[in-house]
């Protein structure tokens, strides 16, 4: 009886260490990628591209005015600064509209330095969410120009389409009465912002990686990036018009430099919530607590390489998630980081879709040459049995080591399968 009673006081304690846990993790996935640093750099690279962006999604929404209601690049620009750059919008806004209007007029060489400048922007934003999905195979060339261009042309389409049918529906006359009648415009204006930028956060999350997200993932990171978002907002717009001694530092020119700490702010914002949408897949309690010692590292490798060599049997695969699944004392960074190893040596070589495939013949493929592949403890240091139950196949690879800490790399001629025992199967977890 008192267990059952105990029983969800115990199922919260043990959510709310997991969630301290998980918090833990991806503040240090954050800080270790040095995600300010990043931030600082999109900043910069944000301010010059601004221009160049507002002008291309101009231009399209110009070459396709059937799609666009009236005014509706006014209509989406008092949205945009009003709802997401607080306290100096419209100064702004202003002078951002100024410079595109000189930019619209350029031609040739000119005009593709603003595309080129918008692209540029645009693969520093995917290089930076890579790094943090753990992404080491950069999608080709083409298609990143594809996508790349497909945001810029094709976003204005799809917004202008979806603000049409929305007007459109509001302005029937059944519609409207009931909308005005139950305070429905207000309720939607007033959520609208935040729904915009979760669904953007979400969108980035799923496509910019060169990876498969779960839109599970995704949704949460960008929920959790557009309720930091909405706090920023308002916690940097109570600031900057309680505390304007800014104008007094900078004058004429003082919405420029609070601009800069604005857009700062939400990369910070944008590249935190991409850490938790990417830690979700590689977090466990244990994973955050443990993870292989160091020098247990080189058995690591030898299992990852032992399950990279039975999926090359089998025809098959692995995944960054998949081989962290494999090996769930391993961490993800981990596993990334060895994986990277192999790939410098040319050992295992991975496809667009971050599908990782072992290159060499298992059958003559040394220990001597996958322990070349990075500062490893001597084998001695990593000759005792880990916390893994041991396999029919262990004895032989720890005989071989310990043969190795008497007499040198001469004694791990072993190849991977007699080593890992791929003749009778795959490694498998403890």
């Amino acid at each position: 009886m008192t267990a059952t009673k105990n029983h969800p006081a115990q199922r919260l304690a043990e959510a709310t260490q997991y969630c301290r846990s998980f918090g833990r993790y991806v503040w240090h996935r954050f800080t270790r990628d040095n995600c300010p640093e990043t931030a600082a750099s999109l900043c910069f690279n944000s301010l010059l591209a601004l221009v160049p962006l507002m002008a291309v999604i101009l231009s399209v929404i110009a070459a396709f005015p059937q799609l666009f209601i009236a005014d509706f690049s006014t209509n989406v620009q008092d949205f945009v600064f009003s709802n997401f750059v607080p306290a100096v919008g419209e100064k702004v806004r202003a002078s951002l509209n100024g410079f595109v209007a000189d930019a619209t007029k350029l031609t040739g060489p000119g005009a593709a330095f603003l595309v080129i400048t918008a692209l540029l922007l645009m693969a520093n934003i995917e290089k930076a969410l890579n790094r943090i999905w753990r992404v080491t195979t950069p999608r080709r060339a083409v298609n990143r120009f594809l996508m790349y261009w497909a945001a810029l042309t094709v976003s204005p389409i799809l917004v202008g389409i979806s603000l049409a049918m929305t007007s459109y529906l509001l302005s029937l006359p059944m519609i409207s009465d009931a909308a005005t009648h139950i305070g429905f415009k207000e309720l939607v204006l007033s959520i609208l912002p935040f729904v915009v930028e979760a669904l953007a956060f979400t969108l980035a999350y799923l496509i910019v990686p060169n990876r498969p997200v779960p839109l599970c993932h995704a949704l949460l990171g960008a929920l959790i990036a557009a309720i930091f978002f909405e706090f920023a907002k308002r916690g940097f717009g109570w600031y900057v018009t309680a505390f304007p001694t800014y104008n007094k530092i900078y004058g004429a020119v003082a919405a420029f430099p609070v601009f800069l700490i604005w857009v700062y702010l939400s990369w910070l914002v944008i590249l935190f919530g991409a850490n938790v949408a990417a830690g979700i897949g590689s977090f466990s309690a244990e994973q955050g607590a443990m993870g292989w010692p160091r020098r247990l590292r080189f058995l690591l490798l030898l299992r990852l390489a032992g399950h990279l060599a039975a999926a090359q049997q089998r025809g098959d695969r692995y995944t960054i998630h998949q081989l962290v699944a494999l090996e769930p004392a391993a961490t993800e960074d981990q596993v990334v980081d060895l994986i990277e190893k192999l790939r410098s040596h040319d050992m295992v070589a991975g496809s667009d879709d971050e599908r990782w495939l072992l290159t060499r013949n298992p059958t003559s493929l040394t220990l001597a040459e996958l322990y070349r592949c990075g500062e490893f403890p001597w084998p001695e240091e990593i000759a005792p049995t880990p916390h893994q139950s041991p396999k029919p196949w262990y004895a032989g690879l720890e005989n071989a080591l310990l043969a190795t800490a008497k007499g040198g790399l001469g004694h791990l001629q072993l190849s991977l399968s007699e080593a890992m025992g791929l003749e009778s199967g795959a490694p498998r977890n403890a």
